[in-house]
């Protein structure tokens, strides 16, 4: 029986779950880290998807023991939403949630020359539910299925659970089941902010296992929706600081970071060009070393030396102390960002890319502007986080006023988790990386950073 530290107990398995924890799909999980590079700063945070998936069985066992005492959910509805929460991850590719943004970088940027089929860790993760895809053990890749009759599928269809169940359920068409796994609110995104927490130190004394256990203790379902008691809103509360507390010291660490604006330099230069097949397949079905092992491997020398660096160092170092925070950055640039992060202006087709347009427009005026030569413009990476908006606010609050029961968002009924959300924005900022080797040009860089973001004029080459 698997032993989960965070939860501090075992999972015991139903044979049906057993058959899908041992399936490829699922093993190569236990290789793609939670947190990417993270590591690099934090030694611990080397948890893994594998773990997180368990963690979330183990939370979504409590919940359903719950409901079924309640008279709401049915011995095969448990089994439905366990095995849903085992495999809701299945379809993360290399580095987490760095492989999104490297495929949507790719795409947007034009560096794939067809559309692709799959655009997240949800379509591929159906597309592996429902056979149309499966991993190539030979090659480390996703590949597609003839007949839909993937290695999942068929893992599915020698359980008692229907594939097109667990499909429903991940894709939000279960009602409260869906919002159990996949809502503002949910068993997934509570285990993997307190893991995250626990396994990196965030948590300074908090006691992040009792607050999962009380949040899932607050769940209610009304209306056919899954809704959070108002007598447990405080535990909400202290959820959304953990986050809070992960945002700045974690999640917007310069280690990581760096790291990452590195991968998607080299990957921009290893695959210019390449078709849809010769990438996601690669990014997905790949493990955190595979990857990083196939880079290192690059004939390109850039993107060679970018890999080194990543497994050797030196990393990148930022050259802005306190980045260009959203205070200082100049108001039409800040609509800009903010425009892109709402994908009210689809410069190229989704969030990532039209970031990573203004990255890139940043990278080539700071090269043009600080003299770097050509064949050292891989030596610096700019960085614009996405804007941080805590959905959990958007979460429903059953309150009781007498006999009238009314549905809240939490963002309605506390000040605290509004003020929380204007927090997060001090915490964000744009910087710009470079390797030591390009440090006689810092000075420029910093300037001409100062003069496209704090004075506004990278408005005139977007």
């Amino acid at each position: 029986m698997p032993y989960d530290p965070f939860h501090q107990c075992e999972i015991k398995f139903s044979i049906d779950e057993t058959k899908i924890a041992n399936l490829p799909e699922m093993l190569r999980l236990k290789y793609v880290k939670q947190l990417g590079f993270t590591h690099l700063q934090f030694p611990a945070a080397n948890h893994v998807r594998y773990d997180h998936s368990i963690g979330v069985v183990i939370a979504c066992k409590s919940l359903c023991e719950r409901l079924m005492h309640e008279g709401i959910m049915t011995t095969d509805d448990i089994e439905v939403m366990r095995i849903s929460a085992l495999i809701h991850d299945i379809g993360h590719g290399a580095y987490s949630h760095l492989a999104e943004r490297l495929w949507g970088i790719l795409w947007g940027s034009r560096t794939l020359t067809t559309r692709p089929k799959y655009d997240s860790h949800e379509t591929i993760g159906k597309a592996l539910i429902m056979g149309k895809l499966q991993l190539d053990l030979e090659s480390h890749c996703l590949k597609e299925t003839k007949k839909d009759r993937g290695r999942v599928r068929e893992g599915l269809d020698s359980t008692s659970v229907a594939a097109s169940e667990i499909a429903k359920v991940l894709s939000g068409r279960r009602s409260f089941m869906s919002q159990a796994i996949s809502g503002d609110l949910d068993i997934d995104r509570i285990d993997y902010l307190l893991r995250d927490c626990f396994f990196t130190g965030a948590a300074h004394g908090f006691n992040t296992l009792s607050c999962l256990n009380m949040l899932i203790s607050g769940f209610t379902v009304h209306g056919n929706k899954l809704l959070l008691d108002e007598e447990y809103l405080h535990h909400a509360i202290h959820l959304l600081h953990a986050r809070d507390t992960l945002y700045p010291s974690v999640y917007m660490h310069p280690v990581p970071r760096s790291a990452n604006a590195m991968l998607i330099r080299a990957f921009e230069i290893e695959f210019e060009g390449k078709t849809v097949d010769e990438v996601y397949k690669v990014i997905f079905g790949n493990t955190d070393d595979q990857l990083l092992c196939r880079i290192e491997s690059s004939q390109n020398s850039r993107v060679a030396e970018i890999a080194t660096a990543l497994r050797y160092g030196p990393l990148y170092q930022p050259l802005l102390e306190d980045g260009i925070t959203w205070k200082t950055l100049h108001k039409d640039v800040r609509n800009e960002i903010e425009g892109a992060c709402l994908a009210k202006r689809q410069l190229k087709g989704n969030i990532l890319a039209n970031l990573r347009i203004i990255e890139k427009v940043a990278e080539d005026r700071l090269c043009t502007e600080a003299s770097i030569p050509p064949d050292q413009k891989h030596l610096i990476a700019v960085d614009i986080p996405e804007v941080p908006r805590l959905h959990e606010l958007k979460a429903k609050v059953l309150v009781r006023r007498g006999r009238k029961k009314t549905a809240q968002p939490i963002e309605k009924m506390s000040k605290a988790a509004r003020a929380l959300s204007l927090e997060h924005r001090n915490y964000w900022s744009i910087n710009v990386y470079a390797s030591p080797r390009v440090s006689k040009y810092s000075s420029k860089l910093v300037d001409t950073m100062d003069h496209l973001f704090v004075k506004g004029q990278i408005l005139q080459f977007l």
